[in-house]
């Protein structure tokens, strides 16, 4: 991954909404306000939506579309609780970690790579001086 790509997703991670990221899964029979919005999130599908997997940013949060602090809905299908723990795992600070942690990987084998070049450059000397 080079650099240019790391910033990107760094840049990406500073601009969305805080974490940690938490998930829970929110009932969809609420109030008609919840129920608008879900028709407008959510494709008509043959099964009615009962309930939903969401990605929020503030523990003490209780699912309402009201407060706003939904990061995001992954549904109802077979891999919604999957892919709302993914999101969860995924959140911003996680990820600038991780970009910090590539960055620190990246610069210790730069380092290494010449010391190793170094080295053989030595070993070579060495060689042709015997």
């Amino acid at each position: 991954m080079n650099s240019e790509k790391l910033d990107e997703i760094k840049r990406a991670a500073m601009a969305a909404t805080p974490g940690p990221w938490f998930m829970s899964i929110a009932d969809a029979k609420g109030s008609e306000e919840m129920k608008s919005w879900l028709a407008e999130c959510i494709d008509k599908t043959e099964n009615p939506v009962e309930c939903l997997w969401s990605v929020y940013a503030n523990k003490e949060y209780k699912p309402k579309i009201e407060n706003g602090l939904i990061v995001s809905v992954t549904g109802n299908g077979p891999t919604s609780k999957d892919n709302a723990y993914y999101l969860m795992m995924a959140s911003p600070e996680v990820v600038l970690e991780l970009v910090a942690e590539i960055r620190t990987w990246k610069t210790n084998w730069e380092v290494l790579n010449r010391e190793n070049i170094d080295l053989r450059a030595k070993i070579a000397r060495i060689k042709n001086e015997t």
